[in-house]
């Protein structure tokens, strides 16, 4: 991921030509009249934002996390099947600066399954409708974690070393937040649990909040075979019979998504899993994104 500013053209070619060539590559077109800095390597790798970033993943790379949780309190919760805990609840202003969980150890790894999928994460900020939560997920889709026997981590989410969870993506609110964890699966479980909370005096009105959901589904669209390479060819342009991740309306910064793709029953070893990304942003054509 690497911006490359242009005044008046761009052009990007691959040799040698190859029909099975994979490749994803994105412009953001400016509107006319619009000045932007030549790129330049040297120059723009000395920026302080770019030096900061370097640091930083340098840093994580070496297993230091992006937050130190070191003063927020970690509690221990012991939940029978169909109970919930709530491991943060408070009013005014404030920001969610962190949160790690850690499911408890010696389970099986179909317990494991079962937890990840039935262990379920809730918050609501300020005015959320109490049927709709801005957290609303079970714990491991929440943490990229669908049973990979490396679990994954990012600067944000993911799972450490240890397997414990963490997320620093920050959640402000004005006036309340609620945190909590359901136990749906059948097993008794004890979790723990860390939230580092910043009371603040305000919250800047356009702040947006952090929300998460998560879904599954079962698509039984056209029919997706090979037929000898004939539909890697075939191009969709419309979306229309996409599964859907997001709908949204309103102002908003898109920050990830995480899924996973089960092809034990499709109809080629890797049919499902050929299928695009698409981003259909603002109905502008110039800001849809394919590939």
């Amino acid at each position: 991921y690497f911006p490359i500013s242009f005044q008046t053209h761009c052009k990007i070619t691959i040799e040698p030509e190859d029909d099975y060539l994979y490749y994803h590559i994105n412009a953001h077109l400016y509107p006319p009249g619009t000045r932007v800095e030549p790129f330049d390597l040297e120059s723009w790798l000395m920026k302080d934002e770019v030096v900061e970033a370097k640091d930083l993943l340098a840093s994580w790379s070496e297993g230091k996390p992006l937050v130190d949780m070191s003063s927020a309190p970690k509690n221990e919760f012991h939940l029978k099947s169909g109970e919930e805990a709530t491991i943060l609840d408070a009013t005014g202003a404030g920001m969610v600066r962190g949160l790690r969980i850690k499911l408890p150890s010696g389970l099986t790894p179909h317990e494991l399954e079962h937890v990840r999928e039935n262990l379920w994460l809730f918050a609501h900020f300020d005015e959320d409708e109490p049927r709709d939560a801005s957290i609303r997920a079970p714990i491991g889709p929440m943490f990229l974690d669908y049973g990979q026997e490396r679990k994954p981590g990012s600067l944000l989410i993911g799972a450490d070393s240890n397997g414990e969870y963490y997320c620093f993506f920050p959640m402000p609110h004005h006036r309340r937040v609620t945190m909590r964890m359901v136990n749906r699966t059948i097993l008794p479980l004890t979790i723990s649990a860390q939230v580092l909370h910043e009371p603040k005096e305000e919250i800047d009105q356009d702040m947006l909040r952090f929300r998460a959901t998560w879904h599954i589904e079962t698509p039984f669209g056209p029919d997706h075979r090979d037929y000898d390479g004939l539909a890697c060819r075939l191009l969709n342009l419309d979306g229309l019979n996409n599964v859907e991740f997001l709908y949204a309306f309103g102002a908003g910064h898109f920050v990830g998504c995480s899924f996973v793709m089960d092809v034990r029953d499709a109809p080629t070893d890797r049919a499902l899993c050929e299928g695009d990304e698409m981003y259909f942003i603002d109905d502008d054509p110039r800001l849809t994104m394919y590939g």
